[in-house]
């Protein structure tokens, strides 16, 4: 009886479990091997995302140059921007004390 509940169990927390890690499975792979290299590895990530708002803000221009296109445009910049100087930091720091 016992063994019967436990494979139940097992059964019915397998398909959670890979939903769960099919949804996370971009945080593992981005994960890195120390602090310093999942910060890089974020950091890059940060910079093709908002790279790709920022090219997805301005191809919404042409079809109205006001609005939330631009407010896109403007965040992936910015992203950009913010990730861009994190990655040059963590490689300085890098260098310096590692």
């Amino acid at each position: 009886m016992q063994n019967e509940t436990k494979n139940e169990t097992s059964e019915r927390s397998g398909p959670s479990e890979r939903s769960r890690s099919s949804k996370l499975g971009l945080f593992k792979i981005l994960k890195g091997r120390n602090r310093r290299e999942s910060l890089e590895n974020y950091s890059i990530g940060g910079v093709v995302f908002g790279a790709l708002l920022l090219s997805a803000g301005i191809g919404l221009t042409v079809l109205n140059p006001k609005g939330m296109s631009a407010i896109v445009a403007m965040i992936g910049a910015l992203l950009s921007f913010v990730s861009s100087v994190t990655l040059v930091i963590s490689w300085l720091l890098k260098e310096l004390f590692g």
